[in-house]
């Protein structure tokens, strides 16, 4: 074997023994989230030290880079082609991420009908694409986030039901609406973010314990291939998703004449976690502030474009999927998950949010039905005997009010489960249908999340440009950085 393959046969050895460890651990039913999350992270962290000194690259911690030169011609003729339309994309963009107040940053570059046509598309997106949301977020292995979803997720939707989720809207709803109309998807994903953080504290307050975090519902949930998400089809929609966003900057860089370096991956470990596309940043920062913006947001209305794609696509295999369960090509194994427990009751502290229930007083428990039939005897002051896939625990049950017999261990429960499809063709279609669900849904979060004036992200460039008073900029940026944070810190309490 000639000695320049060495590298790239050792990184293809470490490549199928890094997925397939992180897969066994993935499919491992007798380990908790935090256990698989801690292996999966030092795997891919020695992965990618290994893989870093075998391709002799730049890089720390599991994290290296690859680049590459080879795709800038395809980036430069994509843009000579099709020139008015990326010049189109970008400034649509634009207006979906900022909405209204998008006409401080286009003024009269964009005609009367192009800002109608991007509030239209805006609104569009906000009142018939967001309630499909919910069979995307399924995949995501959140234990708060899966007792939020509504049932029926795993079925052919209701016109009536997808009817009524439009019309019939709460005020909060009609307030997010209103907002992302005023500032797009930038003031939609602050506001957020804000309020959520808000309340967590606001809880935190009341009742400053670790349970009381658990139980609440994360702003931001980590999302990790393996882990959290399906392996492959995570991958595979991850991948997309970094080269849609990174090669429409490149694109927009050459059309307006800046030289680019060179294209890569910022890999940790396996896993794909970035990508880039290097161009001449002293060209970048001498255009106008129009250009500069356009490149900026051009990653971000490339996901938007391809969020709108993957929809279609989800929406169109929904009905494919559907037949499967009727048809028993696909099944459905339900299971009674912990959502959390609370405070003053036998339960609290005891049992952590995202157990699974097995038994409960020596009935087996698969789904709603008979956890109630399980749990129809208990009263105040029996022994509440419950087995969970951490280990066995036993109660006395606590009277729900001084005028009832009926007791309760405090403990909130939520329906969950797992697709089994019953062959390879069953398999294989839901494959799809899981990228495609898995794309749209994740081209709209790292859509909007770029939106966010963090250094780093899109978003940072553009308020600064945007933005004269640079200490406001850096306040907001200080306030959606602690937001964040706060935000994170349920679903941390359930890793």
């Amino acid at each position: 074997m000639n000695k320049k393959n060495y590298p790239n046969v050792g990184f293809a050895l470490i490549f199928v023994v890094t997925i397939s460890a992180i897969y066994g651990l993935y499919l491992a039913p007798y380990l908790n989230t935090s256990i698989k999350l801690v292996a999966a992270l030092l795997l891919l962290i020695m992965s990618g030290m290994l893989i870093k000194r075998i391709k002799s690259t730049v890089g720390s911690f599991g994290f290296y880079l690859v680049g590459t030169k080879a795709g800038i011609k395809t980036v430069h003729k994509l843009a000579s082609s099709h020139s008015e339309f990326w010049n189109a994309m970008a400034t649509w963009g634009i207006i979906l991420s900022f909405g209204v107040l998008s006409y401080f940053i286009l003024g009269r570059h964009a005609s009367k009908k192009f800002y109608a046509v991007g509030l239209a598309s805006l609104m569009a997106i906000m009142v018939f694409v967001l309630p499909f949301i919910s069979y995307s977020l399924a995949f995501i292995k959140s234990p708060q986030l899966q007792s939020l979803i509504p049932q029926g997720v795993h079925s052919l939707p209701s016109f009536t039901a997808y009817a009524s989720s439009v019309i019939n809207v709460p005020l909060y709803s009609e307030i997010i609406r209103l907002l992302a109309f005023a500032g797009g998807f930038a003031l939609f994903v602050i506001s957020s973010l804000v309020y959520n953080a808000s309340y967590i504290i606001y809880i935190l307050m009341l009742h400053p314990t670790v349970a009381t975090l658990a139980s609440q519902s994360a702003g931001a949930t980590l999302a990790l291939p393996g882990v959290t998400l399906p392996l492959f089809a995570g991958i595979v929609s991850l991948v997309m998703l970094l080269i849609i966003h990174e090669f429409s900057h490149g694109i927009l860089s050459s059309l307006s004449k800046v030289k680019l370096k060179q294209i890569g991956l910022l890999m940790f470990g396996v896993i794909p976690f970035g990508a880039f596309v290097e161009p001449d940043e002293k060209k970048i920062v001498s255009l106008n502030k129009l250009k500069q913006n356009k490149i900026s947001s051009a990653g971000i209305s490339a996901n938007f474009i391809a969020m709108i794609i993957f929809f279609i696509l989800m929406v169109l295999t929904i009905p494919v999927i559907y037949s499967g369960y009727t048809t028993h090509g696909i099944s459905y194994d339900t299971g009674i998950f912990i959502k959390n427990t609370s405070v003053g009751y036998p339960a609290y502290g005891v049992l952590k949010p995202g157990m699974h229930i097995i038994s409960w007083n020596g009935h087996n428990v698969t789904n709603a039905t008979t956890l109630i039939s399980a749990a129809s005897s208990d009263f105040a002051g029996s022994r509440v005997n419950i087995v969970t896939n951490t280990g066995k625990y036993s109660f006395t049950a606590k009277a729900v009010n001084s005028t009832s017999r009926a007791g309760v261990i405090g403990v909130s429960l939520y329906e969950s489960g797992k697709i089994i499809p019953s062959n390879m063709f069953w398999g294989f279609a839901y494959f799809i249908y899981s990228v495609f669900a898995i794309s749209f849904m994740l081209n709209f979060l790292i859509g909007i999340m770029n939106l966010l004036p963090i250094p780093g992200f899109d978003g940072w460039r553009i308020f600064k440009l945007s933005i004269s008073n640079s200490s406001a900029v850096k306040a907001l940026s200080i306030i959606v950085v602690l937001a964040l944070m706060i935000s994170l810190l349920p679903a941390a309490t359930q890793l």
